[in-house]
């Protein structure tokens, strides 16, 4: 079955982040902060649920590289181009 991971902006205010883990369904099995994020954790059975800037975004997928986990993206307020 397929895990799901909320991956947040470290600088979400807690109450937006609480709202937004509130709204998803189904509701993810974890949620980690960007900063504190280890790629190597996940592979193609994954889902990132990604709440984060066009910058992070771009660190993401290039640290991703190869691996095959799946992105899910959500709002954020830097995310303009994604």
């Amino acid at each position: 079955m397929k895990k799901i991971t909320f991956v947040y902006d470290p600088e979400t205010e807690q109450e937006k982040l609480e709202e937004l883990l509130g709204r998803l369904d189904p509701k993810p099995d974890e949620h980690v902060s960007f900063s504190d994020l280890n790629t190597s954790n996940y592979s193609e059975s994954d889902c990132l649920a990604c709440s984060l800037s066009d910058k992070q975004l771009k660190k993401l997928i290039l640290t991703l590289a190869e691996t095959k986990v799946k992105l899910a993206l959500l709002p954020h307020p830097e995310m303009i181009e994604a």
